[in-house]
């Protein structure tokens, strides 16, 4: 029974994590899709940045996006998706 009932909390961590995951991959994406890809020039970003995140917090995120790693990993990754887009359909 002990045995049982530990794989039973196992999974449901693993659920709630994965739930939090999820969700915070889907806010990120939000804030990169609403403060980041709107605007061109690097000194806007930061203006129109969500009033929850700190300044300072936020230039470092935008010198992260902009970092030829992240574009080269993001391009990879949305390949991958459009040729299991294109494979499934």
């Amino acid at each position: 029974m002990f045995k049982l009932n530990s794989l039973f909390q196992l999974k449901k961590k693993r659920i709630v994590l994965a739930r939090i995951n999820d969700n915070w991959r889907w806010y990120k994406t939000t804030i990169k899709q609403t403060h980041f890809l709107p605007y061109k020039c690097v000194n806007e970003m930061p203006k129109n940045r969500p009033k929850s995140i700190p300044e300072s917090y936020f230039r470092k995120l935008i010198a992260y996006w902009r970092t030829e790693k992240v574009k080269t990993h993001l391009q990879t990754e949305n390949k991958k998706s459009k040729e299991s887009a294109i494979r499934d359909f």
